[in-house]
Protein backbone atom coordinates (compact mmCIF):
# COMPACT_ATOMS: atom_id res chain seq x y z
CA UNK A 1 0.00 0.00 0.00
CA UNK A 2 2.94 2.53 0.90
CA UNK A 3 4.35 1.17 -2.56
CA UNK A 4 1.43 2.08 -4.58
CA UNK A 5 0.59 5.65 -2.67
CA UNK A 6 4.56 6.41 -3.18
CA UNK A 7 4.13 5.17 -7.08
CA UNK A 8 1.22 7.65 -7.24
CA UNK A 9 2.89 10.82 -5.92
CA UNK A 10 6.13 9.83 -8.10
CA UNK A 11 3.68 9.52 -11.05
CA UNK A 12 1.95 13.10 -10.22
CA UNK A 13 5.29 14.98 -9.78
CA UNK A 14 6.69 13.21 -12.71
CA UNK A 15 4.11 13.94 -15.05
CA UNK A 16 4.33 18.07 -13.69
CA UNK A 17 7.85 18.42 -14.29
CA UNK A 18 7.15 16.78 -18.09
CA UNK A 19 4.58 19.81 -18.38
CA UNK A 20 6.91 22.56 -17.41
CA UNK A 21 9.56 21.16 -19.50
CA UNK A 22 7.32 20.03 -22.64
CA UNK A 23 5.27 23.67 -22.15
CA UNK A 24 6.33 26.64 -24.32
CA UNK A 25 5.91 30.53 -23.58
CA UNK A 26 3.84 32.30 -26.14
CA UNK A 27 5.62 33.87 -28.64
CA UNK A 28 5.27 37.08 -29.15
CA UNK A 29 2.71 36.58 -32.08
CA UNK A 30 0.70 34.16 -30.53
CA UNK A 31 0.59 36.46 -27.11
CA UNK A 32 -0.48 39.22 -29.65
CA UNK A 33 -2.83 36.98 -31.59
CA UNK A 34 -4.65 36.30 -27.86
CA UNK A 35 -4.42 39.21 -26.43
CA UNK A 36 -6.19 41.17 -29.76
CA UNK A 37 -8.02 38.65 -31.88
CA UNK A 38 -9.47 41.42 -33.99
CA UNK A 39 -8.45 44.23 -36.11
CA UNK A 40 -10.11 46.99 -34.12
CA UNK A 41 -7.81 46.20 -31.01
CA UNK A 42 -5.07 48.06 -32.59
CA UNK A 43 -6.84 51.26 -33.11
CA UNK A 44 -8.07 54.08 -30.67
CA UNK A 45 -10.30 56.83 -31.41
CA UNK A 46 -8.42 59.10 -28.59
CA UNK A 47 -10.70 61.96 -29.37
CA UNK A 48 -13.74 60.07 -28.30
CA UNK A 49 -11.36 59.00 -24.93
CA UNK A 50 -13.14 61.07 -21.72
CA UNK A 51 -11.27 63.75 -21.06
CA UNK A 52 -10.23 64.56 -16.66
CA UNK A 53 -9.88 68.13 -15.71
CA UNK A 54 -7.22 69.21 -13.30
CA UNK A 55 -9.35 71.63 -12.33
CA UNK A 56 -6.81 74.52 -13.53
CA UNK A 57 -7.54 74.53 -17.03
CA UNK A 58 -6.08 71.35 -18.36
CA UNK A 59 -8.38 68.37 -19.53
CA UNK A 60 -6.51 65.56 -20.34
CA UNK A 61 -7.27 62.35 -22.36
CA UNK A 62 -5.66 59.35 -21.39
CA UNK A 63 -4.13 56.35 -24.35
CA UNK A 64 -1.95 54.46 -22.27
CA UNK A 65 -2.56 50.76 -21.64
CA UNK A 66 -5.43 50.91 -19.57
CA UNK A 67 -7.49 52.78 -22.86
CA UNK A 68 -5.57 51.29 -25.14
CA UNK A 69 -4.86 47.64 -24.62
CA UNK A 70 -2.80 46.43 -27.83
CA UNK A 71 0.14 48.85 -26.56
CA UNK A 72 1.23 46.07 -23.54
CA UNK A 73 4.34 45.54 -23.99
CA UNK A 74 5.61 48.02 -27.04
CA UNK A 75 6.91 50.61 -24.42
CA UNK A 76 4.85 53.55 -26.19
CA UNK A 77 1.36 55.61 -25.36
CA UNK A 78 0.02 58.75 -25.96
CA UNK A 79 -2.38 61.25 -24.38
CA UNK A 80 -4.26 64.71 -25.88
CA UNK A 81 -4.15 67.31 -23.71
CA UNK A 82 -5.87 70.46 -23.99
CA UNK A 83 -5.30 73.68 -22.16
CA UNK A 84 -7.62 76.65 -21.49
CA UNK A 85 -6.71 80.41 -21.36
CA UNK A 86 -3.89 80.42 -18.68
CA UNK A 87 -4.02 76.65 -18.15
CA UNK A 88 -1.64 74.92 -16.88
CA UNK A 89 -0.51 71.16 -16.71
CA UNK A 90 1.01 71.07 -13.13
CA UNK A 91 4.60 69.95 -12.16
CA UNK A 92 4.79 66.26 -12.42
CA UNK A 93 7.26 63.29 -13.38
CA UNK A 94 6.88 60.52 -15.46
CA UNK A 95 8.86 57.70 -13.52
CA UNK A 96 8.71 55.13 -16.27
CA UNK A 97 8.82 57.59 -19.31
CA UNK A 98 10.05 59.75 -21.56
CA UNK A 99 7.77 62.83 -22.99
CA UNK A 100 7.28 64.55 -26.22
CA UNK A 101 4.88 66.83 -26.59
CA UNK A 102 3.24 68.53 -30.47
CA UNK A 103 1.48 71.53 -30.49
CA UNK A 104 -1.57 70.66 -32.83
CA UNK A 105 -2.71 73.90 -32.07
CA UNK A 106 -2.24 77.46 -30.03
CA UNK A 107 0.61 79.72 -29.18
CA UNK A 108 2.43 81.01 -26.18
CA UNK A 109 2.71 77.73 -24.57
CA UNK A 110 5.56 77.94 -22.30
CA UNK A 111 7.53 74.66 -21.29
CA UNK A 112 10.11 73.59 -18.41
CA UNK A 113 11.93 71.00 -16.50
CA UNK A 114 14.74 70.91 -13.93
CA UNK A 115 17.39 67.79 -13.90
CA UNK A 116 18.89 66.50 -11.45
CA UNK A 117 20.32 68.70 -8.26
CA UNK A 118 23.43 70.62 -10.13
CA UNK A 119 21.82 70.84 -13.16
CA UNK A 120 19.93 73.07 -15.18
CA UNK A 121 16.20 74.48 -15.46
CA UNK A 122 15.38 74.15 -19.19
CA UNK A 123 12.67 76.71 -20.29
CA UNK A 124 11.12 77.32 -23.66
CA UNK A 125 7.66 78.94 -24.99
CA UNK A 126 6.49 77.24 -28.53
CA UNK A 127 3.61 77.58 -30.80
CA UNK A 128 1.94 75.43 -32.95
CA UNK A 129 3.85 72.89 -35.28
CA UNK A 130 6.97 72.79 -32.46
CA UNK A 131 7.78 69.96 -30.44
CA UNK A 132 9.17 69.56 -26.89
CA UNK A 133 10.71 66.77 -25.09
CA UNK A 134 11.21 66.08 -21.29
CA UNK A 135 13.56 63.05 -20.15
CA UNK A 136 12.18 60.62 -17.69
CA UNK A 137 12.30 60.95 -14.10
CA UNK A 138 12.57 65.00 -14.31
CA UNK A 139 10.35 67.15 -13.27
CA UNK A 140 8.25 69.30 -16.12
CA UNK A 141 5.14 71.29 -16.41
CA UNK A 142 3.27 72.70 -19.50
CA UNK A 143 1.51 76.68 -18.92
CA UNK A 144 -0.92 78.08 -21.59
CA UNK A 145 0.24 82.33 -21.22
CA UNK A 146 -2.12 82.82 -23.88
CA UNK A 147 -5.74 83.63 -24.12
CA UNK A 148 -6.32 81.30 -26.45
CA UNK A 149 -7.01 77.47 -26.54
CA UNK A 150 -3.47 74.93 -27.08
CA UNK A 151 -3.73 71.66 -27.70
CA UNK A 152 -0.96 69.51 -27.70
CA UNK A 153 -0.51 65.62 -28.26
CA UNK A 154 1.97 63.66 -25.64
CA UNK A 155 3.87 60.54 -26.63
CA UNK A 156 5.64 58.63 -24.06
CA UNK A 157 8.07 56.03 -24.19
CA UNK A 158 6.15 53.79 -22.42
CA UNK A 159 2.47 51.94 -22.49
CA UNK A 160 2.26 52.66 -18.39
CA UNK A 161 4.36 55.81 -18.23
CA UNK A 162 3.06 56.81 -14.41
CA UNK A 163 2.57 60.38 -13.21
CA UNK A 164 3.22 62.03 -9.49
CA UNK A 165 1.80 65.21 -9.40
CA UNK A 166 4.66 66.78 -7.45
CA UNK A 167 2.69 69.14 -4.97
CA UNK A 168 -0.69 66.94 -4.82
CA UNK A 169 2.21 63.71 -3.19
CA UNK A 170 4.44 66.32 -1.18
CA UNK A 171 1.59 67.52 0.65
CA UNK A 172 0.88 63.59 2.52
CA UNK A 173 4.76 63.98 4.32
CA UNK A 174 4.46 64.63 7.76
CA UNK A 175 4.00 68.34 9.18
CA UNK A 176 7.74 68.35 10.30
CA UNK A 177 8.99 67.29 6.84
CA UNK A 178 7.50 69.85 5.28
CA UNK A 179 7.84 72.49 8.09
CA UNK A 180 11.53 71.55 7.11
CA UNK A 181 11.28 71.98 4.05
CA UNK A 182 9.77 74.88 2.81
CA UNK A 183 10.91 77.16 6.12
CA UNK A 184 6.98 77.37 7.71
CA UNK A 185 6.91 77.62 11.23
CA UNK A 186 7.05 74.64 13.70
CA UNK A 187 4.46 76.02 16.06
CA UNK A 188 0.84 77.05 15.43
CA UNK A 189 -0.72 76.28 12.17
CA UNK A 190 1.81 77.14 9.76
CA UNK A 191 1.36 73.92 8.03
CA UNK A 192 -2.59 73.88 7.78
CA UNK A 193 -1.96 77.26 6.27
CA UNK A 194 0.71 76.46 3.81
CA UNK A 195 -1.61 73.39 2.63
CA UNK A 196 -4.80 75.15 1.83
CA UNK A 197 -3.12 77.78 0.14
CA UNK A 198 -1.81 74.58 -2.48
CA UNK A 199 -5.44 73.05 -2.00
CA UNK A 200 -7.00 76.44 -3.25
CA UNK A 201 -5.34 76.79 -6.30
CA UNK A 202 -6.64 78.86 -8.92
CA UNK A 203 -5.60 80.15 -12.99
CA UNK A 204 -3.02 82.46 -12.65
CA UNK A 205 -5.39 85.82 -11.84
CA UNK A 206 -2.79 87.90 -13.56
CA UNK A 207 -3.13 86.05 -16.92
CA UNK A 208 -7.07 85.80 -16.51
CA UNK A 209 -7.37 89.74 -16.12
CA UNK A 210 -5.00 90.33 -18.94
CA UNK A 211 -7.49 87.86 -20.82
CA UNK A 212 -10.32 89.65 -19.44
CA UNK A 213 -11.51 86.63 -18.35
CA UNK A 214 -14.01 87.52 -15.05
CA UNK A 215 -14.33 83.53 -14.86
CA UNK A 216 -12.73 80.82 -14.93
CA UNK A 217 -12.75 79.58 -19.33
CA UNK A 218 -15.33 77.69 -20.85
CA UNK A 219 -15.49 74.22 -18.74
CA UNK A 220 -13.07 74.78 -16.54
CA UNK A 221 -13.30 75.13 -12.92
CA UNK A 222 -11.45 75.83 -9.85
CA UNK A 223 -9.47 72.93 -8.35
CA UNK A 224 -11.56 73.62 -4.83
CA UNK A 225 -14.68 74.42 -4.99
CA UNK A 226 -13.93 77.30 -2.42
CA UNK A 227 -11.95 78.63 -4.74
CA UNK A 228 -13.14 82.55 -5.81
CA UNK A 229 -12.48 83.71 -8.96
CA UNK A 230 -11.13 87.77 -9.18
Amino acid sequence: MKTGFGGAIFTIIGSLFLQSVCAHPLTALEKRIDDNPYDSDFVLNLANVSATDNGLGAKIQGGAVDQFHALDGLRISNSMFTLDACGMNLPHIHPRATEEIYVMAGTNLTCGFSEENGGRTIMNTISQGWNAVFPMGLPHFQINNSCEEVRFLSSLSHEDPGVITLPDRILGFPDNVLQTAFNIGHYGNGTDQFKAKIDMREIQKKCLQTCKHSTPPHNSTAYNTTTTWH
